[in-house]
């Protein structure tokens, strides 16, 4: 499970991850990997793990330098990317699949995150895979 981990933090850009809290941000990050297209919260990781939600922000956001909401948005992001270039659903069916539920914030998300429109991005034809 360390090795996915590593490998999840590598793709996403985060490099020094606190040892001492690895148990933790690995249950942290296995969770989100595994649900980030639903509607999860910071709340739903905490109960999961039996902890309470200010913990585990604190540990995520000292680890990573990020806050929760902010990598599962980039996972979002990154995984509407890969069907961006991958498939051929339409854009509303992207917007959902990715764990989305408004086509206002995924183009905001989208834009914030990737620097240019979903529909600038798919004629790209690049994709970097970070789920």
């Amino acid at each position: 499970m360390r090795i996915a981990v590593k490998e999840l933090n590598d793709k996403v850009g985060i490099k020094n991850v606190d040892h001492s809290a690895n148990n933790i941000m690995s249950e942290v990050l296995l969770y989100i990997s595994r649900n980030f297209r639903s509607n999860i919260k910071t709340r739903d990781i905490a109960e999961h793990l039996g902890l309470s939600p200010n913990y585990v922000t604190n540990i995520f956001t000292k680890n990573l330098g990020i806050t929760i909401r902010q990598y599962i948005l980039n996972l979002r992001v990154s995984y509407a990317k890969t069907l961006l270039i991958d498939t051929s659903l339409n854009i509303t069916e992207i917007i959902y699949l990715s764990g989305f539920f408004s086509k206002n914030s995924f183009y905001l998300d989208f834009n914030h995150i990737a620097g240019c429109s979903p529909k600038d991005y798919s004629k790209s034809g690049f994709v970097v895979k970070l789920y």
